[in-house]
């Protein structure tokens, strides 16, 4: 797998992480083009597994993450998630954010996000 591939999927995972972490829907509608009704349901996946109205800082496992391709220009993610508890402690998440990484004409991608499951 291309590294720069690689590293542009891992840096929009991480984009789109936080601005689910900071309830950004703006960002999210405008960037990644998530609608109201796809928030509304991320946020009840990530807050019906915390169970509370506070969502903690995710951030993508770089030990769990991979890239792999669909077709040509077209490729799958899958990125564990984890959280820090405290400035020392990781702890896994259980939650797998699963999107795809769609190559353009002018050497650009696109994200597109399909889900957050608990695994």
């Amino acid at each position: 797998m291309d590294k720069n591939i690689q590293d542009i999927a891992y840096q929009l995972c991480a984009e789109f992480i936080q601005a689910v972490c900071h309830k950004n829907f703006k960002q999210l509608h405008l960037k990644f083009g998530i609608s109201q009704a796809v928030w509304d349901e991320i946020q009840e996946d990530v807050l019906h597994y915390y169970f509370d109205q506070n969502i903690p800082k995710l951030t993508i496992s770089n030990e769990n993450f991979e890239v792999f391709q669909y077709y040509q220009g077209g490729y799958g993610i899958e990125a564990k998630l984890e959280t820090t508890l405290n400035d020392e402690t990781v702890k896994w998440a259980d939650l797998t954010l699963s999107a795809e990484l769609i190559e353009k004409e002018n050497s650009t991608f696109q994200f597109a996000y399909r889900l957050i499951e608990v695994m």
